[in-house]
């Protein structure tokens, strides 16, 4: 079908549009439209003319194929085969057999018919090559003929690989299918050896769950408000505690007693002075393996430096080598200073282990500090405020001692613990004062920052195989708050996620000298070629996974650029708590002089098929920073529903200084002719994007 001027089905761009590149050797197919002296003629292939040098006379009107000789200093022709004019384009396919003494078979009159009819060069090479994949392939005819004049176009080897790349780089559906596939089949492979089928099945589990995160942390919000309930059963406790002592949220030994506090006056009371010892060592010995590694672990636990600064320390840290002499030692105290400078305030949750670690003399203005701190927490409810308030003012620093300061700290613990508890389901989607929320609990709970994500994963995906009732009704509760507070930003969310996990960028990303290694290999692509890999799995899981790597490489094939326009395609395979649909993302837009995207023009379309509404393509065209939307839909009274979402679109691209135009509805057209697809492409940076809210 078509959309009024947009080609639903064909993702990539046709080849008239594309300008067309001889090589020496190519047969195409031309009209002659001007004659000109020295045997010159102006001829046309396909939508462009070109002038070229004939070996001899021949006349204006007639179509011939010619075989290029030569491409500089101008593009010489030679006479392949008669006039083609009155010929049908079997008799035509039939002549160029005859004339390049090619096979006569079936599938190749189908390959030279179908590169006739796109236009495409071809040389005898390629033709004899297409035929063998053509011969060889599952894949239809019809599919398979549209894929081989693009390798062509594309300049791709003529193999299988590539055949399967376009095929299935070029589907819009089928994505969720093929995962599914091919975790049945990886739990059925009793070769598979164990590691490779945790790592693959554990790949799978976090495309399936993209807010796990997120879910963990509500999760986790959740289960401390029933630890410190009275009203909960010690039934229910004790399966919350198994479940996060699993996670690696909570030591081993934790139990109802101890949970809390086992971790007050462990974490670092001073992070900022903990991080400067650090460098000095280092800048005292580059050589010692362990000042490096003590520096590293300090830039990580530093929660109040930004994860920009924290990337920016990494990387010179990494940059350091052994030698006496290194240029970088200066760079990375910079870099430190800098970080350090910028730091945050202190938090509630460090103040409070320096409560703990302080000697009885100088505890009252760090409870002066504590107090001020609490008072300005924009996390915490007026509640929890008022309660710690309460207990700060009947504390007696005259009479304390190492007993009395302990329980101040255990019930300072409670309250805050409790607060960020609440803050925390409240608003589990803001991401800004999620991120601090988060922080402050699990600090709380003597987790380390650098491990906060990886513990939020793991207690989510816990919950997921777990068949204890008890936590299987928590993560149900948990997905189905969040469902009801899905917005633009946790589409975002799980857009980034997935397509992290899926690994589409894998080899560009291994070229990276700042990529983590390890990180990289958890991803699905580098564990899938693994298995490609693996002679002892299963021919059939292997064929799945082949299929899987092909659809990711296929959409590198498809986007490109074609002079100042720049394209690039992703299909996506989303899961919104169970609800499993395939989504293809396509962008075209231009390039500046500098080489970055020109967010003033673009065009973006989502294709979408959902439970409810279907079918539907939202398409959004960018003009000087206006903004057109159309959503293609057969519903009908679908603008009642979005005339409300309006407002808050407006909202969004305005922040972003773009100006909304309008929000049309309208259904799917079909049309009698074809019409010229456009182009649609993203960018993985993210510069000069902008804010999309289905």
């Amino acid at each position: 079908m078509n959309l009024a001027g947009v080609n639903v089905q064909q993702a990539q761009m046709s080849s008239k549009q594309q300008a067309i590149v001889v090589k020496e050797g190519q047969v195409l197919h031309g009209t002659i439209k001007k004659l000109y002296p020295d045997q010159k003629a102006e001829i046309q292939v396909g939508n462009q003319k070109m002038m070229a040098q004939l070996e001899m006379p021949l006349k204006a009107g007639d179509a011939h194929f010619f075989q290029v000789t030569g491409t500089s200093p101008e593009l010489s022709l030679k006479l392949v085969s008669g006039p083609l004019t009155s010929q049908s384009t079997t008799q035509q396919a039939l002549q160029l057999m005859k004339s390049m003494n090619l096979p006569d078979s079936k599938e190749m009159q189908q390959i030279i018919k179908q590169f006739l009819k796109q236009d495409v060069p071809m040389s005898r090479e390629q033709l004899i090559q297409a035929e063998h994949v053509l011969k060889s392939t599952t894949i239809p005819a019809t599919q398979a003929l549209d894929a081989l004049s693009k390798i062509v176009q594309l300049k791709l080897p003529m193999t299988e690989n590539s055949l399967q790349a376009i095929v299935q780089g070029s589907a819009k559906t089928g994505f969720q299918a093929a995962l599914q596939n091919l975790q049945q089949l990886i739990q059925n492979d009793s070769s598979l050896s164990g590691s490779l089928k945790e790592a693959l099945l554990n790949s799978l589990l976090r495309l399936q769950k993209p807010l796990a995160i997120e879910t963990g942390s509500v999760m986790l919000a959740k289960m401390l408000d029933s630890l410190l309930s009275a009203a909960t059963s010690a039934t229910t406790k004790q399966a919350m505690l198994a479940m996060l002592r699993e996670a690696g949220v909570l030591p081993q030994n934790a139990n109802m007693m101890n949970f809390l506090s086992n971790s007050l006056g462990k974490a670092d009371a001073n992070p900022t002075a903990t991080l400067q010892n650090a460098l000095q060592l280092v800048q005292q010995n580059p050589q010692n393996l362990e000042a490096r590694a003590a520096l590293q672990q300090a830039i990580l636990n530093h929660t109040g430096i930004s994860s920009s600064s924290k990337e920016a320390v990494m990387t010179a840290l990494n940059r350091v080598s052994l030698a006496p002499t290194n240029p970088y030692i200066a760079q990375l105290s910079t870099v430190v200073s800098n970080a350090s400078a910028t730091t945050n305030p202190a938090t509630p949750t460090q103040i409070l282990n320096t409560i703990v670690q302080t000697n009885l003399t100088n505890l009252s203005p760090v409870l002066s500090q504590l107090a001020q701190t609490v008072q300005q927490d924009g996390q915490l409810p007026q509640a929890s405020k008022e309660a710690i308030i309460t207990v700060l003012q009947k504390f007696d620093s005259a009479q304390a001692s190492t007993q009395t300061i302990q329980t101040l700290a255990k019930n300072i613990q409670h309250e805050l613990v409790k607060g960020y508890s609440e803050q925390l389901q409240q608003q589990p989607l803001q991401q800004g004062v999620t991120q601090q929320t988060k922080i402050q609990l699990l600090q709380l709970l003597g987790v380390q920052p650098q491990m906060m994500d990886e513990a939020m994963e793991a207690l989510t995906y816990q919950a997921t195989k777990t068949v204890n009732p008890i936590t299987q009704q928590l993560l149900q509760n948990t997905e189905l708050q969040l469902q009801q507070q899905m917005n633009g930003k946790a589409f975002e969310i799980i857009l980034r996620h997935t397509l992290q996990s899926l690994g589409l960028n894998y080899e560009a990303n291994l070229s990276n000298k700042d990529t983590n290694l390890e990180q990289l290999q958890q991803q699905l692509k580098p564990q899938l070629m693994a298995l490609l890999q693996d002679e002892t799995a299963h021919s059939t899981t292997r064929q799945a996974a082949e299929n899987i790597v092909a659809r990711m490489n296929g959409m590198h094939f498809l986007s490109g650029e074609n002079g100042p326009q720049h394209q690039l395609i992703m299909q996506v395979p989303l899961d919104f708590f169970g609800k499993q649909t395939d989504a293809t993302l396509q962008w075209n837009g231009r390039m500046k002089k500098n080489g970055k995207i020109d967010a003033d023009y673009a065009r973006v379309m989502f294709y979408l098929d959902l439970a409810s509404l279907e079918e539907t393509v939202i398409d959004m065209q960018v003009q000087s920073r206006v903004i057109t939307v159309t959503v293609y839909n057969e519903k009908h009274d679908l603008m009642q529903f979005a005339e409300p979402l309006r407002a808050s679109l407006e909202k969004g691209l305005e922040a972003h200084d773009y100006k909304l135009s309008g929000v049309l509805i309208k259904p799917f057209e079909r049309a009698t002719k074809d019409v010229k697809p456009m182009l649609h492409a993203t960018t993985s940076t993210g510069e000069g994007g902008v804010d999309l809210r289905i």
